[in-house]
Formats: structure tokens, sequence, C-alpha cells
């Protein structure tokens, strides 16, 4: 269930919200808001990987006071960033997500480029489905039912 590896199993195929890690502030919130996510990657020129910044940031940067358009968007990533590999599992990023208190993990190639960004939700989603299925095997087994009726 949670050995599930995060790429192909947890990542889809649409390409993450990407944006050029010169951007301000004012940029990188428009862009995240028209993305419809709730993070965005900030990659160098040459397309790779340089911060990740959550909705969360953005409201703990205007709540400060900063000014959004003149202000730097990659001064609001924490450094170091943690990330995730293609073949890390569920598990592995749900520990990481949990011990650093994150609700985003970027997923990176071996040469640093961004496969994709991994939610905390998405993982807790799959892990749902997957125990979701389980109990219904399990309920068919013992009570020779389908999950979800109750008699």
């Amino acid at each position: 269930m949670l050995a599930l590896s995060v790429v192909p199993d947890l990542i889809g195929d649409t390409p993450p919200p990407v944006l050029a890690a010169s951007s301000t502030v004012a940029q990188a919130a428009r862009s995240l808001v028209a993305s419809g996510e709730r993070a965005l990657a900030l990659v160098d020129d040459d397309g790779r990987f340089v911060a990740l910044i959550t909705a969360e940031t953005f409201v703990r940067f205007v709540a400060g006071g900063g000014d959004a358009e003149a202000h730097p968007a990659v001064s609001l990533a924490p450094r170091p960033v943690d990330a995730l590999a293609p073949d890390d599992s569920a598990l592995d990023a749900l520990t990481l997500m949990t011990r650093r208190g994150l609700s985003h993990l970027p997923v990176l190639n071996e040469d640093g480029r961004l496969i994709g960004i991994l939610s905390q939700a998405r993982v807790l989603d799959v892990a749902e489905a997957a125990l979701d299925r389980v109990f219904g095997r399990v309920q068919r087994e013992v009570f020779g039912q389908p999950s979800g009726s109750i008699e």
C-alpha cells in the first residue's frame, strides 16, 4: 500500500507549475493562482529545480507586509530543499513530510530536474483508497458480503 513508488504511482502525467527563479513574489503568486495548485517550482535558466514555494509561504509573506512586486520569489523558499527521488515510496514521502512539517515535496530526477510535485493530500488519498480496497477484500472474505453493504 504505502510501498507504492512516488513515480508513477503518485505523480501523474500533468506537468507541475513552474516559473523562472528570477521571478518576483507577485509573479509567482499570480502563476500559482492561475495553475489552481497549492505549490509551484522555481527553476533556473537551464530548467533545473531551484526551490518550491507553497500557498502557505505566500500567506506568511503577505502577513509580514512584504513588497511582492520587488521581492524575489526564490528568497521565500526554505534552504536546503528536501526532495524525493522517483523510486522513493509513498511511506518515505509521508514520513519526510510529517517529520519536516511539509505539505509538498518536489520529485527530482538524478540530474536535479523536476519530475513533479507531491502533496501530502495526494499521498493520503492514495493510502485511503488502498485501505478501502484492503478493507473490502477482508470484509468479503470474512463476512461474504461486498464492502459498504450492511445487513
